[in-house]
Formats: structure tokens, sequence, C-alpha cells
């Protein structure tokens, strides 16, 4: 065999676009100085005044075996040894040929420096050449002069064995097999050149123990360098073994197969052009198994695969080294048709990508395995755990994604995929420009199938969907503490730009800015059995979320819990925004640091939300509000309780609607607020409530004001207190100072017991009250002197009779007006049109007072008005209470 067959690889390198490298050339090993010192350090030996490692014993022939059926060899033997213990050979060479020729199996060499190329065929078929130890018995093949490698063995089908020897100086490497079963056994390859070991072959296999690969040096022109490289399909299997220092790879493996265990690949150098260093380079077709494997300290890569697999078990891969201009550094990198499996491995402190993989059909499973401090690289990706893309498909199982940097996972492009269970996720850090620290992002087309994810402490988002075609189904997952640095916008979840995202199961916590934040036409979000709690403010921007879906985004949301966010539990918000949802409760969000916000759900400018049977309990300001035209809010079978005031406010809403926004609601309950359970005001804003109870409200059981309609068929509305400080206690209330009209029907009702009123008017808009049973309140005695009287239809203001052609007025038509400790219907100041209604039991049927001005109610509409009092010369007293309502106030009149 020539120099030219040892160089006949597959064309590899130009596809990787990567270098050669060199190292430095340290001395051969050989024997220890003498030394009359008879202090030896621990694990030595005195031997003849000279401390030698105790493995080599003492003598001539240390610890080997002593038989007459073997060749003996020592370097200082005088000539013409007949190869016998009393007269051995000097050479390996002639002793090997000694055993062939005499039948022998053994060579037994002593310790020394063999200046010599050994060769062996298929004639030393068996023979095993034994070394007293291989720290004292160097074979130098420096001055070669036949063959350019230390030890050349072509013995197809024969076994052959080296043992307790050093290999050093080989032109071409330190041993190489072209055919035949080579066994080694604690032999060192140290300073050769191109390479130390190779194999080379589908007839060649090696099988070593305790080897030392070391310091191979590159050829001339600055290629090679290499620890170990295996062709053509050979097979070499090495366990407890060590190749270090070596140049450009430290194993190559090309269309072979390689068994490791208990391998360390240290600090493989870079070539002259400071590329390459890589610890494993597995190419065409090659298959890697190693067990108890660490690849440290390596440069540009720790190892390399295309179109081979590797299946790697409780392997080390770390500290990585970038080249000179700070780029790579990677821990795996992975393409073609290549499959790395990895179990119980962890990828630590290397450098722009702990593991990467790309292009279609690359697979990546990884099991049980760690990737941690992944570091920037200048021009690089920018410190990812992992990086995923091109079509490649990655699978984790288990193990733990820690502080790295930018993403712990990312994963790009058309066909790539991502599946994780019961991986953590924890600790992301963003770049040295204050960018990105996602747990795990998915970006335009790659999709990812998650189940019992945990994502924590992650610097900017714990999970991030973005783009068109990018999608993400995940069961079971727990998302804590994103954005630990309070200034910080972090999501727990994010989903943009036209990604969707399926989730199932999941907890998100503490998370900062929002717990998930949906954005973006054609971006969908369908959640169930979600958990959103604790979501806190971004202190710079005063804004928290549980849960945002804007400008286009839909979401469909079942089985959910939304609890003890800050700023708002649901905002739905931008023109094609929309939200589906079923049996969710939002409760006890809580206010923003300046003492505003703490609202449970909110629709504005554009956004649409349909839900049922949702429970919205114990928010401060408002439960539930839609603002802005356009917005729609459409709430069935569900309940609204126990809205607090914030700071900055002093009444608390349970469904509020403004600025043209349009809300129905529909067997809905709103009860226990600190303020009105409906509130409708503005231009074009209309909230109708059909069927729902409104119990246990203060200051009014509904509202409207400014412009607002509000449509009130088939309710209850009942107990209505006043307001600490703002008053009130009336079941249906209209109130404007700025002359807008408000718009009220009131039909097929029930208000009452309140302490003041049923309904109560005290602006001109249009107001149909038809069909309802109205009870009045009791009133009440403030002092001995005054009774405020509670009525069931209370007006004021300048209130007209209903025109018909103008559609404003007060009509009061078949109502049942029954029990006021006042009047039934008390106009001060104002009229209406009363037609069939019916009295019952109340003090008064009817005062009008305050006539100047108004019209007075017709003799025909009073008929069935047993008690009625127009125009008394002394005006009854009304409730002398400051009724005020969102910037509007006005002030009860006596």
């Amino acid at each position: 065999m020539t120099r030219s067959s040892l160089l006949s690889l597959p064309a590899l390198l130009a596809s990787l676009s990567l270098g050669a490298a060199c190292g430095d050339d340290p001395a051969p090993s050989g024997p220890p100085p003498t030394t009359t010192d008879p202090t030896c350090a621990e694990g030595q030996v005195l031997d003849g005044g000279t401390c030698v490692p105790a493995a080599c014993g003492v003598g001539t022939w240390g610890d080997l075996p002593m038989d007459a059926d073997a060749v003996y060899v020592d370097a200082g033997a005088a000539d013409g040894g007949d190869g016998s213990q009393q007269a051995p050979v000097r050479g390996l060479q002639v002793g090997a040929d000694v055993a062939a020729t005499s039948g022998l199996s053994s060579v037994r060499v002593a310790a020394g420096t063999y200046f010599e190329n050994l060769q062996l065929g298929e004639h030393h078929a068996g023979l095993e050449v034994v070394g007293r130890c291989a720290e004292l018995v160097v074979v130098d093949g420096g001055n070669a002069d036949e063959i350019p490698m230390v030890v050349e063995v072509d013995a197809p089908g024969e076994v052959i064995s080296l043992r307790g020897l050093t290999l050093t100086a080989g032109p071409e490497g330190g041993l190489v097999v072209w055919g035949g079963e080579v066994h080694l056994d604690g032999v060192g390859f140290d300073a050769n050149q191109m390479v130390g070991l190779v194999a080379v072959g589908g007839g060649a296999s090696i099988e070593g123990v305790g080897l030392t690969i070391q310091g191979t040096q590159p050829a001339a022109d600055g290629s090679w360098g290499r620890g170990m490289h295996v062709e053509g399909g050979a097979e070499v299997t090495l366990r407890e073994s060590v190749l270090s220092a070596n140049s450009e790879f430290g194993l190559h493996a090309g269309g072979s197969q390689v068994t490791l265990e208990a391998v360390e690949i240290l600090g493989t150098l870079p070539d002259s052009s400071d590329e390459l260093g890589i610890g494993m380079f597995v190419v065409a077709g090659a298959s890697l198994a190693a067990t108890d494997l660490t690849l440290s300290g390596n440069h540009e890569l720790g190892l390399y695969l295309d179109s081979a697999t590797m299946d790697l078990t409780d392997c080390v891969i770390s500290d990585t080294q970038a080249r000179a201009d700070g780029a790579r550094g990677l821990g795996a990198w992975v393409e073609g048709e290549a499959l790395l499996r990895a179990e119980r491995c962890e990828f630590a402190n290397n450098r722009a990508i702990g593991v990467y993989g790309f292009e279609s059909g690359t697979e990546i499973t990884l099991v049980d395995s760690v990737i941690s401090d992944t570091q920037e690289a200048s021009g690089d990706a920018e410190g990812l755990g992992i990086r995923i893309e091109g079509g490649a498909h990655l699978a984790v199982e288990g193990g733990e994604l820690r502080d790295n940097t930018a993403a712990g996972i990312y994963a790009k492009d058309e066909g790539t995929t991502v599946e994780v269970s019961g991986l953590s996720i924890r600790g992301t850090a963003a770049t040295e420009a204050g960018l990105d620290g996602v747990g795990l992002q998915i970006d335009y087309g790659a999709s990812l199938t998650a189940e019992d994810l945990v994502l924590d402490g992650n610097h900017r988002g714990g999970l991030d969907v973005r783009g068109t075609g990018a999608t993400a189904t995940v069961r079971g997952c727990t998302i804590t503490g994103t954005a630990p640095d309070i200034d910080v916008y972090g999501a727990g979840i994010s989903v943009s730009e036209g990604g969707a995202l399926v989730a199932s199961d999941c907890w998100i916590s503490g998370t900062r800015g929002a717990g998930l934040l949906a954005y973006g036409g054609d971006t969908s979000v369908d959640l169930s059995g979600l958990v959103v709690s604790d979501t806190v403010e971004v202190p710079s921007l005063t804004t928290a979320r549980g849960v945002e879906i804007a400008d286009g985004a839909t979401l469909t949301m079942t089985g959910s819990e939304l609890t003890g966010n800050q700023g708002i539990g649901l905002l739905v918000v931008g023109a094609g925004a929309s939200a589906w949802l079923e049996e969710t409760t939002i409760q006890t969000t809580v206010q923003y640091s300046d003492g505003q916000g703490g609202r449970g759900l909110g629709v504005e400018s554009g956004a649409s939300v349909v839900g049922s049977a949702l429970t919205i309990a114990d928010t401060q300001s408002i439960g539930a509000f839609a603002s802005g035209e356009g917005a729609s809010l459409d709430l069935t079978d569900s309940v609204i309780r126990g809205t607090e005031p914030s700071d900055q406010s002093v009444l608390a809403f349970g469904l509020f609607a403004q600025n043209g926004a349009i809300v129905a609601a529909t067997d809905v309950e709103l009860r226990e607020n600190e303020g009105p359970g409906l509130y409708s005001t503005s231009e074009g804003t209309l909230l109708s409530c059909e069927g729902c109870v409104i119990t246990g409200n203060q200051f009014a059981g509904a509202a409207v004001t400014g412009d607002g309609r509000l449509e009130l068929v088939g309710v209850d509305i009942n107990d209505t207190l006043p307001h600490g400080s703002e008053g009130g206690g009336v079941g249906v209330f209209s109130l404007d100072h700025y002359s807008f009209t408000p718009s009220l029907l009131l039909q097929d009702s029930a208000v009452g017991v309140h302490t003041y009123a049923a309904v109560w008017l005290t602006v001109p808009g249009d107001y149909q009250i038809v069909g309802n049973d109205l009870t009045g309140g009791p009133g009440q005695d403030p002092y001995d002197w005054v009774h405020l009287h509670g009525d069931a239809v209370y007006v004021t203001g300048g209130i007209a009779p209903w025109d018909e052609s103008t559609q404003t007025g007060l009509l009061l038509a078949d109502n049942t007006l029954r029990e006021s400790s006042g009047a039934a219907i008390f106009l001060d100041g104002a009229s209406a049109t009363l037609r069939d209604n019916v009295v019952v039991d109340n003090d008064t049927d009817l005062v009008q007072q305050r006539c100047d001005d108004i019209s007075l109610v017709p003799e025909a509409q009073r008929a069935g008005l047993s008690v009625v009092e127009i125009c008394p010369d002394q005006n009854r007293s009304t409730v002398a209470l400051d009724f005020a309502l969102v910037l509007m106030e006005t002030e009860a009149e006596d």
C-alpha cells in the first residue's frame, strides 16, 4: 500500500468549507532520565535507581510473563541473538519475523527506543507484540525508508495484537491497518505526522483499550494531523482511551463503523488558517456509537456529522473554542441525511450553538440530556442551545436547556419539525445587545409538538411562535418567571405574524408584561385548560395582561382560568382581533402600581369577543368592557361579580360599554359589584341585556349616559345599594351633563326592591319603559324632619312625553308600578306619556311637580291612578345625593 492509498478520501471537506489544522510539536516520549533519588512519586516504583510507572514493573521485562514460547526483543541486546530471553534480538521487525517463522505467537519487548518501521502481514497471523509498558517502549518511525508509518498491518482475515508500546514520529501515521483484525492495549501514539491511528477498507478492524493518541502533526502542506482516521468500511472499537492535542480532527470516520467507550477527545487544534480543530468528524455513511464519551476544548466544532449516524450515551461535549475571528465554537453540527441520537449527554459552555441541525433528512434525538451555558460568538448565532432549520427534525425527551443565550431552542423553515417531551428550558439570557432571550422559538414554517414542557426564568419570553406556517401544539406546560429583569417585556407565550398555537393544560405564572400575547393577521391561538396567573407589569410601560389578542389574531379558549394578573385579565384589541371563550374564569385582576387598571375582560378598537359560561370575579375597576367603534362583546350564561374600585376609580363596573362599542349579554348574572352592574356611554354605543339577573350592585343596577344606548329585556334587577361615597341605590339610571341623548329600552323586566327607585331618569333622551314590573324603594329618613322617599319611576331634568315621530321623550306603558313609599311615578320638572299602567299599593300613584315650562300629563292618561298630585304647592323632597359616573355629575334637586 502507498501513501496515495491512504489519502484517497471522499471529497468531504469541500462540502463543509473547512480548512486543515496544525499544532505544537511536543518532543517524543521515552524512558525517564536516570536519577539516584530513591523517593518516587505516587504511582511510581524504583527500578535500578530510576522511578518508573508502577504499571511498567521492574527489571528488563517488567511484569511481562516469561516463557519459552515467545520471542524477546531488547534494543540494547548484542548482535546475533536468537530471540530467547537470554539472547534477545534487537529489532521489532526481526522479532516478529522470527516468531512467524518459528510458529510462536508472542513478541516480548524490553524498555528502549526502537528506530524502525514495522510491517505485519498475513504470515504474522495471531501474533502479539507486547512491550514492557508504553511509557518505556517507544517505536520511532521517523527514519522510514520503506513505509511511511511506524506500524503497517495488512493481514486480511487475521488477528494481530499490539500492547504496551508508544508509536511516534511516523511520517504518514503511527499505525495504519489496511486489512486484518488488530487488537491494541495500552498503546500510545505520540507526535506522528498526518494521522495517529488509521483503518482503511472493509477488511480492516481495530479494537483498542487504554490508548493515548496525542500531538499528531500536519503534513508539510499543513493538511491532516488527525488523531484517528477510519474509512472505506473499516471497523474500530476504542475503550478507555484519550485523543488529545491532535490537528484538524480528533477522530475522522467516513463510510465506516466506530464504537467508543470511555473515550476522551480533547483540545484538537486548528490549522494554520485557524480553521477546523474538530473533535469528531463523521461523514459519508459512517456509523458511530459512543458511551461515556468526552469531547472538550476542541475548536470550531465539538462534533460534525454529515450523512452518517451517531449514537451517544453519557457523553460530554464542552468548551468548544471559537476561531480567532470569534466565530463558531459549536458543540455539535449535524447536516445531510444524518441521524444523531444522544442520551444522558451534556453540551456545556460551547459557543454560537450547542447543537445545530439543518437540511431535510437531518434527524437529532436528545434523551435526558443537558445543554447549558452556550456563549455568543462573533458573526455567528448568538449562543443558542439548539438551532434546527432547513427541514431537519429534532426530538427531545426529558433533559434540560439552561443558561444559554438568545434562545434555548430556535427552529425555522418549512418542513422543520421539533418534538419535545418532559423538557425544561431555564434562564435563557439576552445577547450582549440586550436582544432576545426566549426559551423556545418557532419561526416561519417550522412546527413544534411539545408535552410536559417547563420554561422558567427566560429573559424575554417562554415560547415564541412567529410567522406564516409556524405552528406549535403543546400539551401540558409550565411557564414561569419570564423577564426576570423588571424592565423587560416578556410574554410567557407569544404568537405572531401568522403563527398558530394549540395548547392544553398549561400554567403560565409570574411572567412580565403578558402571560400570553398573540398579534397579527392569520395568527391563531386555541387554548384549553390554560391557567395564567400573577402576570406583573413592566414598570417603564405600566402595562400587563394575563392574555392579549391583538391586530387580527384569533383566540379560542375553553376551560381556562386567568387569575391574579395585573392590569387586564384578557384584552382583545385591534381590527380583526377576535376571541371565542367558553367555561373560563377571569378573577382577582389587580391594579397597576399607579392605581389604575385591574380589569377582567377588555375588547377594544374593532375587536370582537364571544363568550359563554364565563365567570369574571373580584377584579378592580371593571369586570368586562368594550370600547371603540367596531368593538363587540357577546356574553351568554356568564357571571360578573365582586368588582371593586381601583385606587384611581371611585366606582367599579360589572359590564361597561363606550365609544361606539356593541355589547350583547344574554342570561348573564351581574352581582355584588361596587358600582353599576351595567353601564353604557358615548355615541354609537349599544349595551343590550336579555334574561340577565342584576343583583346586589351599588349605586345603580344599570346606567346609561352620553349618547349611549341601553336595552334591557326580560331582566331582573334587584337589591341595588347606595354607594358609600357616590350615593345612588336605584335599579336603572340615566345621567348626562353635556346635552347628549341617552337611549333606554326597558321591557318585560322586573326591577326592585331598591333604596330609592326602580328607574331614575335625569336627562332628556329616548326612553321606552314597557311591560315591566317596577317596585318602588323604601326611601330613607336621614333626619327626623325629612323623609327621602323611594319611587317606582323618578323623572327629572326636563324630560318630555314620548314623541313617536322623533323617537324621543319618555314612554311608560303596560307596566305594573308597585309598593312605592313615595310615588309610583314621580315627575319632577319633567313629563311623560303614560299608557295602560297598573298601580298597586303605592303611597301616591302620580306626582308631577315643578310644572313651569313642562307639559302636564293629560287627564286621560291618569285614568286608573287613584292618588294623583299635579303641580302641588309644596314640592316633595327628593334624594339629595351626588350621583357621579365617570367624569359626569349631576345635582339632585329638592
